[in-house]
């Protein structure tokens, strides 16, 4: 008979690469704690050939939220490409809008004669404490003489509109 022989076969070894991009660690940073009625800038850290897509629309690295009156969350989604294959990743921030205080409550003071002095009240009629300025400078001694001063209330960071006491 005729022999055929062994077949042998060696393993082959087949290497696949991941072309997959990195994109790596990345966050939006910014003040996430504002007054009603402001705006603030949020970046995206830059994320090298990636593209950005804001839950807003935006496609730059960062964007200003434009005057904010709610609690509002932004997202950015990084896509970065290499050939067919893709990669994303999405942060997220969360911006807490602080509503302003009202314009502080005051009984009107009695007349003092020119050349005494008067204090000022620390708190308004609701308890509220009261930042006082004369001359767009804020006092930091409340005796005071006859003169037009105006006060607000700060809360949260946030500044009342101003009443005018004048004494």
């Amino acid at each position: 008979g005729t022999s055929c022989g062994a077949v042998t076969s060696e393993p082959q070894t087949a290497s696949i690469e991941d072309k997959t991009p990195s994109i790596g660690v990345f966050e939006i940073t910014g003040v996430t704690e504002i007054c009603s009625g402001t705006s603030t800038n949020l970046e995206c850290t830059h994320v090298n050939g990636g593209t950005y897509l804001w839950n807003t629309g935006a496609t730059t690295r960062s964007i200003n939220t434009g005057n904010l009156t709610d609690d509002t969350n932004y997202s950015v989604t990084v896509t970065k490409v290499n050939g067919t294959c893709s990669a994303t990743k999405t942060a997220n921030i969360a911006i807490t809008v602080n509503a302003l205080p009202s314009a502080p409550s005051l009984s009107n003071p009695e007349a003092i004669c020119e050349g005494t002095t008067f204090t000022l009240p620390e708190k308004d009629d609701s308890k509220k404490t009261i930042t006082w300025n004369v001359n767009n400078r804020e006092l930091t001694n409340l005796s005071v003489g006859p003169h037009t001063y105006t006060a607000k209330i700060v809360e949260n960071g946030c500044e009342s509109e101003a009443t005018t006491y004048t004494i």
